[in-house]
């Protein structure tokens, strides 16, 4: 059961959930090769050889592979030699549970910018963290920590992309919206689904999972309790 995907120009990645690992494929071929992890063993937080569910994965410029370990409240970064049991690195958490600056509470969507800055969406904190490479704490620059609905508020998030000018576009999911924030703002804007219901309408959304954009500027959002994707059209161009 795949949880994500990441595609380079080598390389196609893929979270596999129900066997608690990474696997790479080169591009054109049917056999894969774990970088994290290891088959049918379902990781804690005392090690980082084994993770736990994972969904969501990131590959920096540098192939360095970054997991987003959901179940023990971490994000790990994998080297691009890896393969099936190598330990990783903890770069943001501690593994346990918790809402102070050093912890996260079941993480899901993770972004690295070109300076290795992480983006980690600390979905159950109802925020956004940032941490600087070799940090030992997060910065929150998106939502308050609290469940909430005002622009102020994230309820739930799960996924993030950050554009070159630095504005964060979040999957609002328990808010069933995307909504964008300009760097060092204090609010957001609604983009898409801005309505605050949750049904099947061509402009609305039920409980989104995941977001992408095209180099047009298009956003792809995988609307998950609608069982499909929609389409809007936001920006003139994107870039990562």
């Amino acid at each position: 059961m795949p949880g994500d995907i990441f595609i380079t120009e080598k390389y196609i990645y893929v979270a596999d959930l129900g066997n608690s690992d990474v696997v790479r494929f080169f591009k054109n071929r049917t056999s894969p090769e774990i970088i994290a992890g290891i088959k049918g063993q379902y990781g804690n937080s005392d090690n980082t050889s084994t993770i736990g569910f994972c969904y969501s994965i990131f590959v920096d410029k540098n192939e360095n592979l970054y997991v987003s370990d959901f179940t023990n409240n971490r994000v790990v970064r994998y080297s691009p030699n890896s393969s099936s049991g190598t330990p990783g690195m903890i770069i943001a958490g501690n593994g346990t549970s918790g809402n102070d600056s050093s912890q996260l509470n079941s993480p899901w969507g993770i972004f690295v910018n070109e300076v290795e800055t992480l983006y980690v969406v600390d979905s159950f904190n109802h925020r956004v963290q940032i941490w600087n490479n070799g940090a030992s704490f997060g910065v929150t620059v998106a939502g308050t920590g609290v469940n909430g609905n005002s622009l102020s508020e994230l309820s739930y998030p799960s996924a993030i992309v950050v554009d070159l000018n630095g504005y964060m576009y979040i999957v609002d999911k328990g808010n069933s919206r995307i909504v964008r924030w300009a760097p060092n703002s204090n609010t957001g804007e609604c983009i898409a689904a801005c309505t605050g219901i949750t049904d099947i309408g061509i402009d609305i959304l039920h409980w989104p999972n995941a977001l992408a954009f095209d180099s047009y500027g298009s956003l792809f959002i995988s609307d998950g309790n609608n069982n499909r994707v929609q389409k809007f059209e936001i920006l003139d161009c994107f870039s990562e």
